[in-house]
């Protein structure tokens, strides 16, 4: 969490600053546990959907349309391995295509 500085801040005395930094502490906790219980949602989800990210620049639109469908939905880099596929056990694979040519000689396959 970054922090302010006292002269950053439009408050005149130390304790409000120390209050914001608090307040994000907690924060930081409170989105450390709701990642936790997603994670744990998503184990016990039986349908889940996978996106692949070869460079998109929508790839995260995607995952939120599907989450809004009600469905568990993971972005995953297009570097992760057959193994990692087969643990996470998709219902559906999403492969989300980026700028580059498929015959580009540097693109992602």
């Amino acid at each position: 969490v970054p922090l302010c500085s006292p002269l950053a801040t439009p408050f005149s005395s130390r304790a409000p600053l120390q209050a914001m930094v608090a307040a994000a502490h907690v924060r930081s906790d409170n989105d450390e546990k709701a990642a936790q219980d997603r994670a744990a949602m998503g184990a016990l989800q039986k349908d889940r959907i996978l996106v692949i990210d070869f460079g998109s620049q929508v790839s995260h639109l995607i995952c939120r349309r599907v989450r809004e469908a009600g469905v568990y939905c993971e972005l995953r880099s297009c570097l992760l391995s057959a193994a990692e596929v087969a643990d996470f056990a998709p219902m559906g694979i999403v492969l989300s295509g980026g700028p580059h040519s498929v015959y580009d000689k540097d693109a992602p396959h």
